[in-house]
C-alpha cells in the first residue's frame, strides 16, 4: 500500500510503500499525518500538496525564487549539453584547436595563391598531413581543398548546435512557467557526424 507522511499544510515530507498491516509502524512527527494514495508517489521537494477532496497529491506552482533557480539550472544545462554536442564533432584540446586553425590558414593561403607552389617550410601543417598520409598521389592543392571542405562541414554542424542552443536559451529566458522552461530545456541535439 502506498502512503505519504504529510505536514500540517498537506505537503508531502516522506513517502513509502508497505503491506497494510505495517502502516501502524510508520513514525511521524507532531502535526504530521499519514495519508494513503492510489496514485503515483508524490515528490518530496516541498511542492506536492495533499488534496483531501481529490484524495491525491497536486503540485503547487513554483515560487518566483524557485522558478528563477530552476531557470538558471536549465540555462546552465543547455550550455553544458551544447558543449557536449560540439565535442561530438570536434576534437577536444586547446593544442588541437591551434593545429586545426593553422592547418586551415595554410590551406586557405595555398589555394588563394595565384600560382600555388608548395614549400614544406611555408606550409608546415600541410606538409605534416601529406607526410602522415604517405600518399604520393595526393597533391597539396587537393589536400587543401579537402581540409576546407571539412572546415565548412564542421562549421555547418556547429551552426546547427548554435541555433538549438540560442533558441532554447531565449525560450527559457522568456518562459513564465515551470512547464515552459522544462519544455524549452528538452532539445534534440544532432548526432555525431565523424569521418
Amino acid at each position: 500500500m502506498r502512503f505519504a507522511i504529510i505536514d500540517a499544510d498537506g505537503v508531502a515530507r516522506r513517502t513509502g510503500q508497505c503491506p497494510e498491516e505495517h502502516l501502524v509502524y510508520q513514525l511521524f512527527g507532531e502535526g504530521e499525518r499519514l495519508v494513503l494514495s492510489d496514485g503515483p508517489p508524490p515528490s518530496v521537494d516541498g511542492r506536492s500538496v495533499w488534496n483531501e477532496e481529490a484524495r491525491g497529491f497536486e503540485r503547487r506552482p513554483m515560487t518566483t525564487p524557485e522558478l528563477d533557480r530552476f531557470r538558471a539550472g536549465c540555462l546552465a544545462y543547455v550550455d553544458e549539453a551544447a558543449e557536449a554536442a560540439r565535442l561530438s564533432i570536434l576534437t577536444p584540446g586547446a593544442g588541437q584547436a591551434i593545429e586545426y586553425r593553422l592547418t586551415e590558414e595554410e590551406a586557405r593561403r595555398l589555394l588563394s595563391a595565384d600560382a600555388p607552389s608548395f614549400d614544406a617550410a611555408t606550409y608546415p601543417m600541410l606538409a605534416a598531413e601529406l607526410e602522415a598520409r604517405g600518399s604520393g598521389a595526393l597533391t597539396p592543392a587537393v589536400l587543401a581543398a579537402e581540409i576546407l571542405a571539412q572546415v565548412r562541414a564542421t562549421a555547418q554542424g556547429l551552426a546547427g548546435i548554435k541555433v538549438l542552443r540560442r533558441a532554447a536559451k531565449v525560450a527559457i529566458a522568456e518562459a513564465t512557467t515551470e512547464a515552459e522552461i522544462a519544455s524549452a530545456c528538452t532539445i534534440a541535439w544532432p548526432s555525431p557526424n565523424r569521418g
